[in-house]
């Protein structure tokens, strides 16, 4: 999935650098790809679910102070048009909201009932698509960490503690001073969770296959993406590209 990822984005000539966090020895790319760099880190002993705290555990290995802003995606992403517009105006972080009020169980680990009453109105958000302005890079992404590390609010259940806590974190923004603001609306689509119909989900700037299940394992999110990255950026009306797979 990071190939396609990767490969959409320079098909849609994204103007930042790219790095690809991978948790296997073995390079993603077999040669080198201009404003691309690959970092190793090694799979967390916890598990699967301690590893999305690398959002702001790779921070270190980041020169993010560089850098107008940080953009983080899932890898199950792929990129229809340019993003750059995405990174655009004044805010300090981004955040993608779903279609789910804020008080569902995968969003409300740590907030308490309080918090609940007066955000009843706001949409949970998905931790997959999140940005940060480089100089608040490290601020932001701490205060996440923290707030993931932190025990639940009373009564709460302890899951999904990276977008949990990310949900909190926008409660809290104006607190810290933050300016956040959510992506231009109908920019980022969930087609296999909140978008199925193509002809929503093919209009936006990025796909995210988020979702779980037995439906929706990496194996059928991969055929998915590649079906959609060959119908983007391999399809010819000439018919070519067939002939070139044909036996």
């Amino acid at each position: 999935m990071a190939k396609l990822l990767v490969g959409s984005l320079q098909r849609t000539f994204f103007s930042g650098d790219i790095v690809i966090f991978r948790n296997t020895p073995q390079p993603i790319f077999l040669s080198q790809r201009e404003n691309v760099e690959e970092i190793y880190l090694p799979e967390p002993h916890e598990g699967w679910a301690q590893s999305m705290a690398w959002k702001w555990k790779v921070l270190e290995k980041l020169d993010v102070e560089k850098y107008d802003r940080v953009l983080f995606l899932d890898c199950d992403c792929l990129a229809l048009r340019n993003l750059d517009h995405l990174c655009a105006g004044d805010w300090d972080f981004f955040y993608q909201p779903e279609l789910d009020s804020i008080d569902q169980w995968c969003y409300n680990c740590f907030l308490t009932d309080e918090m609940l009453v007066k955000e009843k109105w706001r949409i949970g958000a998905n931790a997959g698509t999140v940005g940060f302005r480089g100089s608040k890079c490290r601020e932001i992404a701490r205060k996440w960490g923290e707030i993931n590390d932190s025990p639940p609010a009373p009564g709460r259940q302890a899951w999904g503690e990276d977008q949990a806590a990310l949900n909190r974190l926008i409660v809290d923004a104006p607190k810290y001073g933050w300016r956040r603001r959510p992506f231009e609306r109908g920019e980022i689509q969930f087609p296999l969770l909140h978008h199925p119909h193509w002809r929503n989900f093919m209009t936006s700037a990025l796909l995210h296959a988020a979702a779980g299940g037995h439906e929706n394992t990496p194996e059928k999110k991969l055929q998915f993406l590649y079906g959609v990255f060959a119908q983007r950026f391999l399809h010819r009306g000439d018919g070519s590209m067939i002939d070139l797979f044909e036996p």
